[in-house]
């Protein structure tokens, strides 16, 4: 049975160099994974997975209603919501300890809600609208290299939302509240907090001072309250991080979409917990890798806290997985057989062309069962996967330059 299936699969992948531009959904990881298929066409449907981050620390009673976070030359920073004082915090990645606290003039924490960055600016986003009714939307841009003082001045970002015609006051009861937002591509890019449908909208917003217009350009049901947003730079991951009225936390991973269209591609739900273990997941960034930090305040009795994360599992260069050997630069010469396996697999390459190398195994619900840095040198790795049950998995090798994942099959 699994000698056919196997045959299948490469059949498929085979039909992958003569179907050339044939739609589907490309990521190996999704349940509807289709071999054949070159252009995602964002139809991949996940199962669910569950993911508990590492607590780092619990943060200071300063920072009880810590709510954005960014990641500039290598420090943390975060801010507290609205009421409190118009200062932003540079903190210890390890301890959670304030390192550095810096006044922003000229911007009066209103109901201030996430941080972004672009490589000369950081952005304030004092677009907190819990009761729908502001007319003072605003965002403030700061001089990344002023940072260092105890004062910084931030020029202005006035707007308002190109939809709503309604300002209404209703506490916690409207669609337009926000608290995420990140710089991509010289626009800013909001993404809505909907009280009352659970969805989220998607806006951009020019990056400069003055008065603007922002656009409404998608709507996604995110089932759930939007609190946080962030890209990743390197593989233009997106992740956008809430919780459910009920108190369960989340993040949706967007991926391999076209353009800015970013609810048109992958979109995969990471199930992180509850309040209980994570408090109220606030804001989130990411750092290298995949990896990132989540900020929470506190919740109910539970304090602010600091969280890490990885993305790395789920996230890869999904275009390039392929069976049977390869003899490439670009995805490492990485071999694997005997395919399908049993309770042994064999993985070979080339050491002279690996840097900082990591190899990784997951299931299909991109749960990791196997994982180990490689050494200096090393060519070979022989994996006993007797405990592995029959199916498919993805097998990825990796160094700081490239990725290959790879469908692999046990008996």
């Amino acid at each position: 049975m699994y000698r056919h299936l196997f045959l299948c699969f490469i059949l498929c992948f085979v039909a992958t160099f003569s179907l050339r531009g044939q739609d589907g959904c490309t990521d190996p990881q999704a349940i509807n994974f289709d071999p054949a298929a070159v252009e995602n066409n964002g139809s991949c449907i996940y199962g669910a997975t569950q993911y508990q981050m590492e607590q780092r620390a619990v943060l200071p009673d300063m920072l009880e209603e810590a709510s954005g976070a960014a990641y500039l030359d290598g420090a943390l920073w975060t801010l507290n919501d609205g009421g409190n004082p118009n200062e932003i915090y540079r903190i210890d990645t390890l301890t959670g300890e304030v390192l550095q606290t810096v006044l922003v003039g000229a911007l009066e924490n209103e109901d201030w809600e996430d941080l972004a960055q672009n490589d000369t600016h950081l952005f304030v986003g004092d677009f907190g609208n819990n009761l729908g009714n502001r007319m003072d939307l605003r965002i403030g841009q700061i001089d990344r290299s002023n940072l260092g003082n105890l004062i910084v001045s931030a020029q202005i970002i006035n707007f308002s939302y190109s939809d709503q015609t309604d300002f209404t006051e209703r506490f916690n009861d409207n669609d337009y509240d926000c608290e995420a937002f990140f710089f991509y591509q010289d626009s800013l890019h909001l993404f809505t907090k909907n009280w009352v449908d659970e969805k989220t909208r998607h806006y951009t917003l020019p990056a400069t001072p003055g008065t603007h217009v922002a656009q409404l350009r998608e709507t996604f049901d995110s089932e759930g309250l939007i609190t946080g947003a962030a890209i990743d730079e390197e593989t233009g991951t997106i992740s956008l991080l809430g919780y459910t009225p009920s108190g369960v936390n989340f993040m949706w991973l967007l991926y391999d979409y076209p353009s800015h269209h970013f609810f048109s591609g992958n979109i995969r739900k990471i199930d992180l917990g509850t309040g209980l273990t994570n408090s109220q997941t606030e804001g989130i960034i990411f750092i290298e890798n995949g990896a990132g930090f989540v900020v929470s305040e506190n919740f109910n009795f539970l304090p602010p806290r600091l969280l890490h994360f990885n993305t790395r599992q789920w996230i890869g260069d999904i275009t390039t997985a392929v069976i049977g050997p390869i003899d490439s630069d670009e995805v490492l010469n990485l071999e694997i057989f005997p395919m399908p396996f049993s309770d042994e697999v064999i993985l070979t390459w080339q050491a002279d062309r690996i840097e900082n190398g990591v190899v990784e195994i997951f299931d299909l619900l991109g749960n990791l069962v196997y994982g180990r840095n490689l050494n200096n040198g090393e060519e070979q790795l022989l994996i006993n996967t007797a405990s592995f049950a029959s199916g498919a998995y993805l097998a990825r090798i990796s160094d700081k330059n490239r990725i290959i994942n790879r469908v692999v099959l046990r008996k």
